[in-house]
């Protein structure tokens, strides 16, 4: 890819600390307890400032880094930095959508950022760069590096009782994949993508026997990490779904009706508007315990994106001692200051 052709991040952020914020949430949550709204959604891990050391040190050839507030910046934070963009909630979403609450209505307002580049990568503060990367891990070509891995329908009543804790997650990954069918057919996908030469033996058996099963995109694999979008395509589906994607970003918490950042995932995947490419150097993991990060730093060898979940297991002095070890970590490969920070 011409190095003229600029990628840019995204970087979403909550301060959970801000009071000001912690009364917003108060207010419209008191009705609403559950997951779209529990305490692990949330909270910080305090390590925001190893995120931004990565782009430093992982990813310099980054063109702009666009951080997406509330409001909310952290105290260290160089807020002349020449790549810093900072982007308030109020900047890209609708009038009377606010506040919002739900990172899938923030994500589907990602078009709407001032001067944000055709190719960028979305970055949540749960997500990590772990290694030096060149641009070609991201786009090639100017198209997205990504894979296509098709698998077993999440849905129907079965499914529904097993899985009760993931039902909020899938029912909008489903959301996804009926908009998805609507628009593409999987008969007609070119072979060449869904049993590309790059992928393993394995996905590509999964691809040919769920496209002769189901005769339509079932369930796209995903890795939660540093994902790389077109904003042309968030784009076209505001052009072409005006009411699914208005109706997330109303929601101010997570819904079953909303669709996610997937959604422009799939549609470039389905458009064949990507490389093909299977890497095996992500890892997303959820963390119940303090032990659990110390099993995670022993693993994280040719890991170099990385997504952290922790759950609502994890708490108390035992939240603060997992959040210790993992900042120790970030500090042992990330130990200097980067430009970002005063």
């Amino acid at each position: 890819m011409k190095k003229t052709q600029p990628i840019d991040v995204v970087l979403l952020w909550v301060d959970s600390n801000d009071p000001n914020w912690r009364h917003c949430l108060g207010m419209h949550s008191s009705q609403k307890i559950d997951i779209s709204n529990s305490t692990s959604r949330f909270r910080c891990w305090n390590s925001l400032n190893y995120i931004f050391r990565a782009f430093d040190t992982f990813i310099p050839w980054v063109n702009k880094v666009h951080f997406v507030t509330y409001g909310h910046l952290p105290s260290w934070l160089n807020i002349d930095h020449p790549k810093l963009n900072i982007v308030n909630h109020s900047d890209i979403f609708p009038e009377g959508h606010l506040p919002s609450f739900n990172s899938n209505a923030i994500e589907v307002n990602l078009n709407k950022i001032p001067s944000l580049s055709e190719r960028f990568i979305l970055f949540n503060d749960d997500t990590f760069v772990l290694s030096p990367l060149p641009r070609e891990r991201f786009f090639n070509g100017g198209k997205p590096v990504d894979f296509l891995e098709q698998g077993v329908k999440r849905e129907g009543w079965l499914y529904r009782l097993v899985k009760r804790k993931n039902l909020l997650s899938t029912s909008t990954i489903n959301n996804n994949i009926e908009i998805i069918n609507g628009m593409s057919s999987f008969s007609s996908l070119d072979s060449d993508i869904y049993l590309s030469e790059r992928y393993s033996a394995k996905t590509r058996a999964k691809n040919w026997f769920f496209r002769k099963l189901y005769k339509e995109y079932s369930w796209f694999k995903l890795n939660h990490v540093p994902q790389p979008h077109l904003k042309s395509t968030i784009d076209d589906l505001w052009v072409s779904h005006p009411v699914a994607l208005n109706r997330t970003s109303s929601n101010r918490f997570r819904s079953e009706s909303d669709t996610t950042q997937y959604l422009f995932r799939y549609l470039n995947l389905v458009r064949g508007d990507f490389i093909p490419s299977k890497f095996e150097d992500t890892l997303s993991i959820n963390i119940n315990n303090s032990k659990d990060i110390s099993r995670l730093i022993d693993r994280l060898d040719g890991i170099n994106l990385l997504s952290i979940t922790d759950t609502e297991k994890l708490m108390g002095e035992d939240f603060e001692k997992a959040t210790l070890l993992w900042r120790s970590y970030l500090d042992s490969i990330l130990p200097h200051k980067s430009t970002f920070e005063i």
